[in-house]
């Protein structure tokens, strides 16, 4: 194997620490969503109880600037992580990634390190996993352009999601924001949202890094710790 130029191997190690930052932020914003859906409940009954006894001890005021405090900094993650990258400062956020992967050479550079560490495999499981990767890489390209000031991206998803949410962004970031003001719909586009940076997540980890982590094991287990956040509080209430 032909060793990599030392731009390229410079490219290589910049992206391999982008991923690692988008991971840990995907992370962060996955865990602190799943605490505002564990207090929503999994369905109008499941905490109503205990949204009833929070109500009579005076505590919806508390716990409404716990949920925004939750659902603004969901943003918060979500709208880094998608942000226009600067070429001058190289910030962390798909955009980068998308520039990256632009470098033809960095490409091929990702495609011999992937064949050289999967000697395990038959020739036919190294192809495989070669094409699964270019489509991951497809993938990131259909919905990430380098820059969101000078491109389009051929599928609008993330790009339709970031615009829709921007007002919401705003307001939290700007003043106080009611959480009775984020209506169903918007509690469905932040969840699109995160789903979607989840998924470029993961592919930029199979891109760079080889494997993934399990998103729905991810999220639920996640969940489970919310749930029992939750339940430590409702504990300690009395109910009718």
């Amino acid at each position: 194997m032909a060793k990599p130029s030392t731009e390229t191997e410079a490219l290589l190690n910049e992206g391999l620490i982008v991923v690692e930052r988008l991971k840990n932020e995907v992370r962060s914003a996955t865990r602190t969503w799943t605490l505002v859906e564990a207090f929503n409940g999994s369905d109008e009954n499941h905490r109503s109880d205990q949204h009833a006894a929070l109500s009579r001890l005076g505590l919806d005021l508390t716990i409404g600037t716990l949920v925004k405090a939750l659902t603004r900094d969901t943003l918060a993650s979500l709208y880094r992580i998608t942000d226009q990258a600067s070429r001058k400062n190289q910030r962390q956020t798909f955009c980068r990634i998308r520039w990256l992967l632009d470098n033809e050479d960095l490409v091929q550079c990702l495609d011999q390190k992937w064949r050289s560490t999967r000697t395990a495999l038959s020739s036919d499981g190294r192809d495989r996993q070669i094409e699964a990767r270019q489509a991951n890489i497809q993938f990131i390209k259909s919905l990430v352009p380098p820059s969101w000031v000078t491109a389009s991206p051929k599928n609008t998803r993330l790009l339709d999601l970031r615009n829709r949410l921007a007002p919401v962004r705003n307001s939290i970031l700007a003043h106080a924001l009611d959480y009775n003001d984020i209506q169903q719909l918007t509690v469905d586009e932040i969840r699109a949202f995160l789903t979607l940076a989840e998924e470029l997540e993961a592919a930029c980890c199979l891109v760079f890094q080889g494997s993934s982590e399990n998103l729905q094991i991810r999220r639920d287990t996640y969940l489970r710790e919310a749930d029992d956040f939750w339940d430590l509080s409702r504990h300690s209430l009395s109910f009718p």
